[in-house]
């Protein structure tokens, strides 16, 4: 299985093309839970047997895109 630390509560999962391949990816985005908000979002792909982590991005602003945040993180190599 596949553990990741994160600051915060799970808020969401969404499904979404993260990389542009046509390909859904598992996007588990966490908020926060001190003053402010700050979101944290987490991509995972849909590997042979089991899930293969991607990309993170944290600290992003409450009102942030995470899954837009996640390209372009994924777009400059991060």
């Amino acid at each position: 299985p596949i553990f990741r630390a994160r600051d915060g509560a799970i808020h969401k999962v969404v499904v979404a093309d993260m990389d542009g391949d046509r390909k859904p990816e598992i996007i588990v985005i966490a908020r926060s839970v001190g003053t402010g908000g700050y979101i944290s979002a987490y991509a995972f792909s849909f590997g042979k047997t089991k899930l293969v982590f991607l990309a993170a991005v944290e600290g992003l602003p409450p009102d942030a895109d995470p899954v837009e945040a996640l390209r372009l993180s994924k777009r400059k190599g991060k």
